[in-house]
């Protein structure tokens, strides 16, 4: 808290000014923006403990990545442990609409596909060589396609204390950082883990025909899905209280990109999305330049 007695008047104070009220008024009221503002950071997560963890956690995953390619797999799986749930608990708390329904978004969907099938490798030993060289490059070009050039094109900023934006990051991109690990040490991997990894078939993939379509078949099957539920359900989802991807980017800049392709006054898109009230038309062309992406 800012010492506010610092306003009042100093008899022992020999400057010639003297504070005046509106002085004192003015400097009253960027003391109380400036607490507001600390509050709400707090809010968001900006205290010493988490800054630190944040920090260190950062160095951590970088050293990592450098000192132990074999086992950066694992560190995968503890970010997920911890951020997911802490993600999901401020979604599901979100205000004014609920932000859950965020996850079956593609980038969610294909961090939790990832989770699932290490899982499924752990736990059983007999996955045939076929289905899991099929898995691997489709993981490698999605992750190395669309997740990582998702990072930049949203803009996703590594805040030490803001452990949804941390999330963020982690779901764009630390599936590239993994499949590089798992591609280019791939010896190293499975000489630590050979009953978990097989990948001595990484040099023998073909860009086109393994990588960009087995990444295009995953991606077209969730496209497809996310869609229909779309179309059918999850335009209505804000009047029940929850958001969706789609509504969120169209109050963004996605928004004023199709609005302004249908020739839509900002007035009218204004009022469209104080009321998250998007066409299915909309929908469509939203879907498609997703595609296009």
């Amino acid at each position: 808290m800012l010492d506010k007695t610092l306003l009042e008047d100093n008899q022992e104070d020999f400057s010639p000014h003297k504070v005046t009220a509106q002085e004192r008024a003015l400097v009253t009221k960027v003391i109380e923006a400036v607490e507001k503002r600390a509050k709400s950071l707090e809010a968001k997560g900006l205290t010493k403990h988490n800054f630190v963890f944040g920090v260190s956690n950062s160095l951590f995953v970088a050293w990592s990545f450098g000192a132990l390619p074999e086992h950066f797999w694992i560190l995968y799986l503890l970010e997920v442990t911890i951020l997911f749930p802490v993600r999901w608990w401020h979604q599901i708390n979100a205000k004014p609409l609920k932000e859950h329904l965020f996850w079956l978004d593609f980038c969610w969907v294909a961090n939790i596909s990832a989770v699932a099938m290490l899982v499924v490798l752990i736990l059983r030993h007999d996955v045939s060589d076929e289905l899991r060289r099929w898995c691997f490059a489709a993981c490698w070009g999605i992750s190395t396609g669309p997740l990582l050039m998702a990072a930049g094109l949203l803009g996703n900023a590594l805040l030490f204390h803001d452990f949804d934006n941390t999330a963020s990051v982690l779901i764009h991109l630390f599936p590239s950082l993994l499949m590089f690990q798992m591609g280019w040490h791939h010896d190293r991997v499975h000489a630590a883990w050979p009953q978990i990894f097989k990948i001595n078939y990484f040099r023998q993939l073909d860009p086109w025909n393994d990588i960009y379509r087995n990444a295009a078949i995953a991606y077209s099957v969730w496209w497809l899905l996310y869609t229909i539920w779309l179309l059918s359900c999850g335009m209505r989802a804000p009047a029940s209280g929850y958001d969706t991807i789609f509504h969120f980017n169209m109050r963004s800049v996605s928004g004023k990109f199709i609005s302004k392709w249908q020739g839509r006054t900002k007035e009218e898109l204004a009022q469209r999305v104080s009321s998250n009230d998007f066409t299915r038309g909309d929908a469509c062309i939203y879907m498609l330049v997703h595609a296009g992406m």
